[in-house]
């Protein structure tokens, strides 16, 4: 009985050892990875000093609003010295304005659809890739606003829009096809600055309607952490597979401010861990509550 203790306790022990070595080396790898806080430390740090040594003066994360590392990255970019803007991966990328000159871009190894759309709207150079626990690294690029897909250039016109958020930069909207399904892509100015502030984010909710009959709103919301007037905001939105093009859409959005819900007694104040904000509909250039854009 003791042997065969013994036994199962090696056995056990030395698989136990052997996972963990294996996850620690990235062999065991899977979608979300361990948001270690040494890891995610370490890829910042990274990040900060890159913009430090080429003298760059932004820099963009990626983050997901579906894990821990939506109040873990906010709280670890406020320690870096260049300014930051965290951006939720899911259906947008947030670039430097065309001609503002390259940034330092960090993303996850998993983020297709920002890895997808880097292709077609920026120059990128791959310095290195910081290790993730358990999964596959970080990227981490100098990018450089402007790509094989500009769509047409920048608005001439510049009167086409949502009033003090965003600026339509390319007249027409793009069918491309990211991470094997296709999206109908926009892109935008952004014409507001808000600086980040703790466990607080700035949502734009967008929705595209086609224009067929009895056609649905497709929405993409893009979070940020803050906003820096004049960065492109590129939006995707995700068409149904096997659905005909329309030559237009009608485009509304809302704006949502998420910010610490506290609770007030007299002199004290408490904060609670849940978040408060109201989406506000933006107002479209023209006075109406939508715009409408071509697609290609």
């Amino acid at each position: 009985m003791y042997a065969v203790t013994a036994l199962l306790l090696s056995v056990q022990l030395l698989g136990s050892t052997a996972s963990l070595v294996d996850t620690v080396n990235g062999i065991n790898s899977h979608i979300f990875g361990y948001d270690e806080l040494g890891y995610l430390q370490h890829a910042l740090q990274e990040a900060d000093q890159l913009a430090q040594q080429r003298h760059l003066n932004r820099v963009y994360v990626t983050m997901s609003t579906y894990d821990d590392t939506l109040s873990a990255m906010p709280f670890l970019a406020e320690q870096m010295r260049t300014p930051t803007t965290l951006f939720d991966a899911a259906s947008c990328l947030v670039l430097p304005a065309p001609g503002a000159g390259p940034a330092v871009l960090l993303v996850r190894s998993t983020d297709k659809v920002v890895t997808a759309l880097l292709t077609h709207f920026a120059t990128v150079t791959l310095v290195d890739q910081p290790p993730l626990l358990g999964t596959s690294p970080f990227q981490l690029y100098i990018v450089t606003p402007g790509g094989r897909s500009e769509g047409g250039g920048q608005s001439t016109s510049g009167q086409n829009g949502f009033v003090n958020h965003l600026q339509l930069l390319a007249p027409q909207a793009q069918q491309l096809r990211l991470s094997a399904s296709p999206f109908l892509v926009t892109r935008w100015t952004l014409l507001r600055n808000e600086h980040p502030r703790l466990r607080s984010a700035y949502t734009y909710i967008m929705r595209a309607k086609p224009d067929l009959p009895n056609a649905g709103s497709i929405r993409s919301d893009c979070t940020l952490t803050s906003i820096r007037a004049g960065d492109q905001l590129i939006t995707a939105f995700r068409l149904p597979q096997g659905s005909p093009l329309p030559s237009s859409f009608r485009i509304t959005s809302q704006f949502l401010m998420t910010s610490p819900y506290t609770i007030a007694l007299g002199p004290l104040h408490f904060e609670t861990a849940n978040t408060q904000g109201a989406a506000v509909a933006l107002q479209a250039v023209h006075g109406s509550d939508a715009i409408t854009i071509s697609s290609l």
